[in-house]
């Protein structure tokens, strides 16, 4: 059964099917023009990745500005109801930010701040763009050619971070099998570093869901797990070098605690916003563990994000050369996204209630 409700935050109570309205406050946001561009849908797409400061131009007077937020539950399973979504959604302070300058953060319910979430965070859309790309030009990368494309990726973004996670249970793991008790895994001592690498490349060493199971179960992704390994490696190397100029590039983070989602929700946005790539940022949780936590996925600024990678992958890496092209190039990261979506997804959410919140006017 789909259920259904409007927020409002005029509405001092919520029932099941009432319809309520939410007024949100929102900045304007003004879109940018870059040097190469595609069209995709009829929709015209610019290009950030040419390494240079994109000139900040006045586009279309488009204003992204939703008024009303509509709530759908589309999955029922034990855990978080349509109210208590509801009543989350009402509460929440909502800033649209550019996707294309905004990092992305993984899929997880311990996050405390208002953020963009996708499957990985940046490392895991970078991660399915290298084997989109790996399909596509019929090679296998190895470490160097990896190393060399993170590295122009980080040098030409417009984002201020290239993020991903880990999280405590992992590095405890991490640290157990190794027999040693408070390593800075954002700088160890240099004489670890190799045993550290083999202990978080596996599994085990993991706390990201997405990249987690990935490696764990490559059959059910159809992919080459040595590319995601040796871009988790890479990912660590640039980390801890600190003569490397790229390590002030990366964002890493270790999540505290367990796991207590009881919800996905997958967060759309209106077609105004989606041509001046916005998206809105949302809270997974807020306060103690005792709170509402939900996986929260942005499907939209998602797609808007793989443009940007399409364009990076077919133009400054392929070079529009082997009928690598942009245009299909963000075809199959699509096709491939979606794959890997379902699967993560039922791993790590099939048993708890599917939200959609959909921000429009």
């Amino acid at each position: 059964m789909l259920l259904i409700g409007i927020i409002q935050l005029v509405s001092s109570t919520m029932m099941l099917d009432e319809e309520v309205t939410l007024e949100l406050t929102v900045p304007q946001v003004s879109g940018h023009e870059f040097v190469s561009s595609m069209n995709i849908n009829g929709i015209q797409y610019m290009s950030i990745c040419e390494c240079v400061s994109p000139e900040l131009t006045e586009q279309e007077d488009i204003k992204c500005a939703p008024s009303i937020i509509t709530l759908t539950q589309d999955i029922e399973a034990p855990g978080a109801t349509l109210e208590e979504v509801q009543e989350k959604l009402e509460t929440g302070n909502y800033t649209f930010v550019n996707v294309y300058s905004s990092s992305f953060r993984c899929i997880d319910g311990r996050i405390t701040e208002p953020s963009l979430g996708s499957f990985g965070g940046d490392l895991g859309e970078f991660a399915l763009a290298l084997l989109v790309y790996e399909d596509l030009s019929g090679s296998r990368l190895d470490e160097e050619t990896i190393r060399l494309y993170l590295t122009e990726y980080l040098e030409c973004m417009e984002q201020e971070s290239f993020y991903w996670c880990n999280d405590d249970d992992a590095v405890g793991k991490v640290e157990k099998e190794m027999g040693i008790e408070g390593i800075d895994f954002y700088n160890p001592r240099q004489d670890l570093e190799e045993q550290l690498l083999e202990l978080l490349m596996h599994p085990d060493g993991i706390g990201d869901l997405h990249i987690k199971n990935m490696l764990k179960y490559p059959d059910k992704y159809s992919i080459r797990k040595e590319a995601v390994e040796l871009l988790v490696k890479v990912f660590y190397k640039i980390l801890w070098n600190e003569e490397d100029s790229m390590r002030e590039e990366l964002y890493f983070e270790i999540y505290p605690g367990s796991h207590n989602e009881t919800g996905f929700l997958e967060v759309r946005t209106m077609e105004d916003c989606f041509v001046l790539e916005a998206a809105p940022l949302v809270v997974p949780r807020e306060g103690d563990k005792d709170n509402l936590s939900l996986f929260v996925h942005h499907l939209d600024a998602v797609n808007i994000k793989r443009t940007q990678l399409s364009l990076f992958f077919g133009e400054k890496i392929a070079k529009n050369q082997d009928g690598i092209t942009a245009d299909k190039f963000l075809s199959r990261m699509k096709h491939h996204g979606i794959m890997f979506m379902d699967v993560t997804g039922s791993i790590i959410a099939g048993n708890i209630p599917f939200f959609t919140a959909n921000f429009e006017n």
